[in-house]
């Protein structure tokens, strides 16, 4: 979801397809629910808040268009979803943010970054 639009269509297997609706679906498919229920029933409260706002996000704007503002929206879940889960692991005193902990795979978050 994170990758460029050009670097999206450069794999053949992704011609002529749209990511986010991509991603969209696949959030949305029996499979990740699944996975989504075994990390509410072992994560901890802050993991499973941080998915539980990323998931009503994302219901919440299923038809709508992405446009830049709601992406920067997404990734800042996404992020803090990704602290909370580092946190839990025993990184309790981490000095990331939700932005440093996208930093090593979204290239250019840092234009993003509130």
């Amino acid at each position: 979801m994170f990758m460029s639009d050009a670097a999206w269509q450069a794999d053949p297997k992704n011609k002529n397809k749209d990511k986010i609706e991509i991603f969209t679906k696949k959030a949305l498919s029996l499979d990740y629910k699944k996975q989504a229920f075994r990390l509410a029933i072992t994560g901890s409260d802050g993991v499973v808040n941080a998915y539980n706002e990323l998931m009503q996000t994302l219901f919440q704007s299923a038809d709508s268009p992405y446009d830049e503002k709601k992406m920067k929206h997404m990734m800042g879940l996404i992020g803090h979803l990704l602290l909370e889960i580092r946190r839990s692991t025993g990184n309790e005193s981490t000095k990331l943010d939700r932005w440093g902990m996208l930093e090593w795979f979204i290239t250019d978050v840092r234009n993003y970054r509130t």
